[in-house]
């Protein structure tokens, strides 16, 4: 008799704690006050619409996997995009750019330059070109919202002009006001 009762509490026990922890980590998905801006896809991109920014991929990539705020896509040549939203508590600096982490220096990983961005719905943004680590080139994309609570950041491993593509295509919106 108190078999199956202890059994019958750890079941309830690991079921609320794994609703507990769903609802934390995709919080974002289930509030009705989050933004998820649309964008029109300009022809061979398709939109990606995230919590706060939206933005477009080439047609031909595929959402690989998502692991928590970050999101992978890849076309047919390996990785080629992954990024995710992220909390900050403050503003990046708009006349110049943050230092690359020692993470990635350590790396090889080198700033070929750093191009301020203008985002509609932004209150600003960086572009980096990268050199060098084990993925060659890259860009990086940061764009945070006017009040910096939120900060969306992409790390592009295709081309130049692919990078110049998708960042033609980014928007932002801020958390929308109760009424």
């Amino acid at each position: 008799m108190r078999r199956p009762l202890i059994i019958g509490l750890a079941v309830t026990v690991v079921l609320v704690g794994w609703a507990v922890t769903l609802t934390e980590k995709y919080r974002d998905f289930v509030r009705d006050d989050i933004p998820y801006p649309a964008i029109s896809a300009p022809p061979g991109m398709k939109p990606v619409a995230w919590s706060y920014f939206g933005f477009g991929v080439p047609a031909e990539w595929r959402e690989e996997h998502s692991d928590g705020p970050s999101t992978t896509w890849t076309d047919p040549a390996g990785i080629t995009l992954s990024g995710g939203v992220y909390t900050i508590l403050h503003c990046p600096a708009r006349d110049r750019p943050e230092p690359l982490p020692a993470t990635m220096t350590e790396r090889g990983i080198r700033l070929d330059k750093a191009v301020p961005l203008t985002v509609k719905g932004a209150a600003g943004g960086w572009r980096y070109d990268l050199t060098g680590g084990v993925r060659g080139d890259q860009t990086m994309v940061q764009v945070w919202l006017p009040k910096c609570e939120k900060r969306l950041t992409l790390d592009i491993y295709a081309s130049r002009g692919v990078a110049d593509r998708i960042i033609g295509t980014l928007v932002a919106q801020e958390r929308k006001e109760a009424s």
